[in-house]
């Protein structure tokens, strides 16, 4: 985990493409290490990444579905990554529960465990300067002769009982930051030559020409200075140290709620004990150390968790920020390195676009959308997954999950506008039901009203049904049954006492208490038309359904006895 400068240049020719990463080129790198593999949905062929599926603390960190959102978040991180700069705050948005915050969660929880591996391995430094007991007379740069110590041996493996004093670099710079800017450059123009590079890498301009942070800057500059110009009697005290990313300790990974305030702070320090150990010709100097959200969130991923709850003033800094890579913290300027991710729902997305601040916004922002499911099938694995014997307390009946996942899809679909497809098939497009849409999403299933000569026909149109509402604010699956209160459902229905497990009948009757007040709910709201947006008559569709599922099911147990006793 530590090295010396020496050796940490050693793996850096070794392995520049793992070393020398921007925090944008590390994410990509980290989302497709876990894998994908393609899936046929209804509206064509789609990558799922793996990373969300991983099994982390106890399988809560799972995303069923959104797959289309998944390559999305991809796709823009590698954009970032080619650019060589972070210019754009990826805000995903979507009406509430539709998984945004998981999305961006199961992300953190991967590239947690990706910084573990041999190619997530990140790197940060340290200053040491030992004591003098260790180096005699040459503490440091304080020889009374002014006589640099000698650079042949480095101080980063020294006892800690060795060591007067350790001053860390608060923002993890890339240890690369220490060589002098040309220095660095024909470093990195050797390697390009050399072609150590894989063909599709490029050097960010934050690898380029970044800079160490204002602390190490300050000591960099007095040493050199001390030394008489010798930069192998700098990196003498530099020890560099494999660090790995943490939510729980915010290195790397840091989330932010809605606040009032910059994300980043500095306070002057103090030679205290500690810092009184430093050697002469650094103690004149005025320290700052600066803390706060952005500096934890340096060299990884930093998520602005509901962002337009706040008012825009706070945060404006966010125009430059995303810009120039770089945010001013009192007479200071940080450069940072970090991925910008931000949550929000679509009300307040609605609001921020009619507020004049928004044009300012519109070229920082890049918007994901993360709409409700509307595939019954593939939202029932939700609550299988998240609602198992163990967390009900009792048994869960077939078709208990799957009854109340198709009522909330229902709830989500919007009436199909004709005129938009093949006159041949208007007149079965204006009869499309809200069942049959849903049914034809999951199953793939054409109604029972379309010709046959026509049902080919009728099932190629199903991307088109599907994307129809995507340009539009209201798109479908914008509104209807949140995941969360479809979740309240079944907890109510478990907790049934006229049924001794969880049962479809306990569902549709737990349906029925919630939409008996829909003042609670806007999408209870919206008038009835044309059999949309009507919540009650769903329910009836929904156990139609189960009736003829329960049906089938006891004529195929039937069909199996009776071949049994043949």
């Amino acid at each position: 985990r530590v090295l010396t400068f020496d050796q940490y240049l050693d793996e850096v020719t070794a392995r520049p493409e793992i070393l020398l990463r921007s925090a944008a080129q590390y994410l990509d790198d980290g989302i497709h290490s876990f894998g994908r593999s393609p899936i046929d949905r209804v509206y064509g062929k789609v990558q799922r990444y793996h990373l969300y599926d991983m099994e982390a603390s106890g399988g809560r960190g799972r995303v069923i579905g959104q797959e289309e959102v998944q390559e999305a978040i991809a796709r823009e991180v590698s954009h970032i990554g080619r650019q060589g700069q972070t210019t754009r705050l990826l805000l995903l948005h979507g009406p509430n529960g539709s998984a945004k915050t998981s999305l961006v969660q199961a992300l953190a929880k991967a590239l947690v465990e990706y910084s573990h591996g041999d190619d997530g391995v990140l790197y940060r430094f340290n200053w040491i300067f030992p004591t003098a007991a260790t180096q005699g007379k040459h503490v440091g740069f304080a020889s009374v002769a002014g006589v640099p110590p000698s650079a042949e041996a480095s101080y980063a493996h020294l006892d800690p009982r060795a060591i007067a004093a350790a001053v860390p670099n608060e923002l993890r710079d890339h240890p690369i930051f220490l060589l002098p800017k040309g220095i660095r450059r024909e470093l990195l123009d050797r390697l390009v030559a050399e072609e150590r590079f894989p063909e599709n890498f490029s050097l960010s301009d934050h690898v380029r020409s970044g800079d160490l942070g204002p602390m190490s800057r300050q000591i960099f500059d007095a040493l050199l200075t001390a030394s008489g110009g010798n930069l192998a009697a700098v990196l003498q005290h530099v020890q560099v140290e494999r660090f790995y990313l943490s939510r729980r300790y915010r290195r790397g990974l840091v989330t932010i709620e809605p606040q009032l305030h910059v994300d980043a702070m500095a306070r002057q320090l103090t030679m205290d004990e500690a810092y009184g150990n430093l050697p002469g010709v650094l103690r004149h100097l005025s320290f700052w150390q600066f803390s706060g959200d952005l500096v934890d969130a340096n060299r990884g991923m930093v998520e602005f968790s509901d962002l337009l709850k706040r008012p825009p003033e706070s945060f404006k800094y966010l125009l430059s920020s995303t810009e120039k890579a770089s945010v001013p913290v009192g007479d200071n300027v940080l450069y940072l390195d970090v991925v910008y991710m931000g949550t929000t729902n679509d009300q307040h997305l609605a609001g921020f676009k009619q507020s004049p601040d928004f044009p300012s916004f519109k070229a920082r922002l890049q918007l994901i959308r993360v709409p409700y499911l509307r595939d019954y099938q593939v939202e029932r694995q939700i609550y299988d997954h998240q609602l198992t014997e163990d967390v009900v307390g009792c048994h869960v009946a077939p078709h208990a999950t799957e009854m109340v996942a198709l009522w909330g899809v229902l709830t989500r679909m919007r009436k199909p506008d004709p005129e938009g497809y093949p006159e041949a098939l208007q007149d079965q497009v204006k009869a499309l039901r809200p069942m049959d849409k849903v049914l034809l999403y999951a199953e793939r299933r054409v109604p029972d009203g379309v010709p046959s000569k026509q049902r080919r026909d009728f099932l190629a149109i199903a991307p088109d049904l599907y994307k129809e509402f995507d340009g539009e604010q209201v798109y479908e699956g914008a509104f209807g049954a949140s995941p969360r209160e479809l979740r309240g459902v079944l907890l109510t229905a478990a907790g049934d006492d006229e049924f001794r497990c969880l049962h479809p009948l306990g569902c549709f009757r737990a349906i029925e208490g919630l939409i008996r007040d829909p003042s609670l709910y806007d999408y209870l709201q919206i008038k009835p038309a044309e059999g949309y947006h009507d919540g009650r008559a769903f329910l009836a569709e929904a156990q139609e359904h189960y009736a003829a599922l329960v049906d089938d099911e006891v004529r195929d147990a039937m069909d199996l006895v009776t071949r049994a006793n043949l």
